[in-house]
């Protein structure tokens, strides 16, 4: 949880999904799923949570 935002309505933040299933075929276009697999991919918490395809991460 981050106690401080810049974002103007709110004091604090936290993210409190920490993981998903594969249930649809929109899941393709997920951004948490493409972020985890790109820019995250080295992050402790969400190292190996995606598979690299052609497609993008899964």
């Amino acid at each position: 949880m981050a106690d401080h935002t810049k974002i103007e309505w709110t004091d604090a933040t936290a993210n409190v999904v920490n993981g998903c299933s594969l249930a649809s075929p929109g899941c393709t276009n997920c951004y948490a799923m493409r972020l985890a697999g790109t820019r995250l991919r080295n992050h402790p918490s969400r190292k190996g949570l995606t598979t690299q395809t052609k497609a993008g991460p899964v």
